[in-house]
């Protein structure tokens, strides 16, 4: 009799708890998307206008340059130094970033670090090193929007703007992370991207770089920033903080014996370009759906197009409401060039099985789809080259969660000679592997047995992503 009890109460608890996590899934699913789908997007009250410059940029392309240029600003920052990043994604460069960082706050320089909350909240290996920091005098870490089991409508609030400002004199925006696939060409896996390097000038004032300090600001103060002040308290916290600075601090003294600078600020600012106007762009910063600025800004730009435009975006899901907006402007498609990852190179099949469903539109929209194809090399930037002249850089993606989830920005200026290095760069480095996008499409020639894989299940997910395109 006893033991049939324990049965049956063994049965009703386990039937208590599947029922719990069933009940969880529902109110996970419905809070995630309840927040998108049932929230008006903002108006946009206001877009930013060009005002003219004496500020000068440069372009960082390779992978090289990309580490560089972080390497100086900041073993060259003096006071402060404000660095945004959506995710630290792994390799040796991420230790010598995090080394770097503490040697910049040993000489006294203030640093904020802000990082996306939804990764790092997660990242437990990279905790003793946050410890580290908040144990520092000098160093701030902000966790933006940090993962909450319990508001899943706040999970789609995440922070993805790539900034770096030093001494509120040098700005850098664009879409890399911090992880060996952006800064080491020669590695199995490489994410090629793109960015900008605004270089102020003593003598005048920085009217971007100011911008982007101010939204760097802004960011920082949001009430749902979390800056601990101290490290979690452990038994062997005091001694593991001990440890973990010995061994950044040898990391980086160890890093500099090593390694020669191969570029100094003659070397950005002899390749840099004199800036006719520019403005800076972000999003709003709502907690669900925000003011879609960055989207509107680049529909205004695509209306104003006279001969041409190439844009670059890793990804390309053009959701009901972006079709939508962008149908209310007079865009001449003819003008319109997209490069977007193919099939071979993406490295995202979820994003890639959303493209699909949007693809033969696109191609029949008028527009000239080009696709880049190569295995285990793909384009991560985010930017765009107009009639020559005009040129946008920064963090937004052609999807639904960078035009009005994601926290993203965008540097935009008038540079013709700037625009003609890109335009070089794109057909030096990349248009060997770029392909018109076809209809039928099936797959490049001499694709493997991988590739079929991937396009089986790109294909078999494309019910369900055409279904949650917004989320994608």
């Amino acid at each position: 009799m006893q033991i049939k009890m324990k049965d049956k109460l063994k049965k009703a608890k386990k039937k208590w708890i599947a029922g719990g996590v069933v009940i969880y899934i529902v109110y996970a699913v419905a809070g995630v998307t309840g927040g998108v789908y049932f929230s008006a997007v903002p108006n946009v009250s206001e877009l930013p206008q060009p005002v003219s410059t004496d500020e000068r940029v440069a372009l960082v392309e390779t992978g090289e340059e990309a580490w560089q240029i972080r390497r100086e600003l900041i073993t060259e920052a003096d006071e402060t130094l404000d660095i945004s990043t959506f995710a630290m994604q792994g390799g040796e460069t991420v230790d010598l970033f995090y080394s770097l960082i503490l040697e910049a706050a040993d000489r006294g320089v203030e640093v904020r670090l802000l990082l996306d909350g939804i990764f790092h909240g997660m990242r437990l290996l990279d905790r003793q090193i946050y410890d580290v920091f908040l144990s520092h005098p000098n160093i701030e870490v902000g966790m933006y929007d940090t993962l909450n089991p319990l508001r899943p409508w706040t999970w789609n609030n995440r922070m993805h703007d790539k900034l770096m400002i030093a001494d509120g004199k040098v700005g850098l925006i664009g879409g890399r992370n911090v992880g060996d696939k952006y800064f080491n060409e020669s590695a199995d896996t490489v994410s090629y991207d793109r960015e900008l390097l605004i270089i102020g000038q003593d003598v005048s004032a920085n009217e971007l770089i100011s911008d982007m300090s101010h939204y760097f600001d802004e960011l920082w103060s949001m009430p749902y920033v979390t800056r601990r002040q101290d490290p979690v308290p452990t038994l062997t916290s005091d001694w593991r903080v001990r440890r973990t600075s010995e061994a950044l601090r040898e990391r980086a003294e160890q890093y500099h014996n090593d390694s020669l600078t191969l570029m100094t600020e003659d070397y950005w600012r002899n390749k840099s370009h004199a800036i006719d106007s520019g403005y800076f762009v972000h999003n709003g910063l709502e907690r669900l759906n925000k003011e879609p600025a960055v989207w509107h800004t680049l529909l205004t730009v695509l209306s104003e197009t006279e001969e041409s435009i190439l844009i670059q975006s890793p990804y390309v899901i053009p959701d009901a409401f972006m079709s939508e907006t962008a149908g209310m402007h007079a865009i001449k498609t003819e003008t319109v060039t997209i490069l977007t990852n193919g099939l071979r190179a993406t490295p995202n099949i979820i994003a890639h099985s959303g493209y699909r469903n949007h693809r033969d539109e696109l191609i029949e929209s008028g527009l000239n789809l080009l696709e880049f194809q190569k295995s285990d090399r793909s384009l991560h930037m985010k930017s765009f080259v107009k009639d020559h002249e005009w040129v946008g850089v920064g963090s937004f993606n052609i999807d639904a969660r960078s035009t009005y989830l994601h926290t993203e920005s965008m540097l935009v200026v008038r540079s013709p000679s700037l625009a003609e290095e890109i335009s070089r760069m794109n057909e030096e480095r990349y248009d060997s592997h770029i392909h018109p996008a076809e209809s039928e499409d099936p797959l490049p020639d001499g694709t493997d047995g991988t590739q079929m894989l991937k396009q089986l299940i790109i294909d078999a997910l494309r019910p369900l992503t055409d279904l949650f395109d917004s989320l994608l």
